[in-house]
């Protein structure tokens, strides 16, 4: 079974390939595709970027950033190769899961501040007093 999270890369995936296939006259190949000419990004963490988005979701399902487009070129392989990857990634994500569930420990750990709420029973307010739940 898939998670959301491979679904919607799946989609994004698919959506890419579509996108390629097109006229590069065409208003979505132009926008999704296109650089602009002048211009800067913000100094601090720019904000992520559609394509940047698509560049590492084929840098996590394996997938060649540079060759992606003559697969892409044939609809009916694209798919497939699309989702052959995105299995062996959930299979993959599976293992570790059930790795991570083996030894005991959580992959993120929520923390608000520097109270940490998944490993203790007591906490700390931002005021600095300690209280228990009830």
């Amino acid at each position: 079974m898939l998670t959301v999270e491979n679904l919607i890369k799946i989609r994004r995936l698919r959506w890419a390939g579509h996108i390629s296939r097109m006229n590069e006259e065409r208003t979505p190949h132009q926008i999704v595709f296109s650089e602009l000419k002048c211009g800067k990004r913000p100094q601090q963490k720019p904000k992520k970027r559609w394509l940047d988005m698509l560049k590492q979701d084929m840098r996590e399902q394996n997938i060649n950033e540079k060759e992606w487009r003559k697969v892409a070129a044939n609809r009916n392989e694209w798919r497939r190769h699309i989702q052959q990857k995105t299995v062996e990634r959930q299979e993959m994500q599976n293992l570790e899961a059930e790795e991570r569930r083996k030894k005991g420990t959580k992959k993120r750990k929520c923390t608000v501040g520097n109270v940490r709420y998944a490993d203790s029973q007591e906490r700390e307010d931002p005021g600095g007093s300690t209280s228990t739940p009830t």
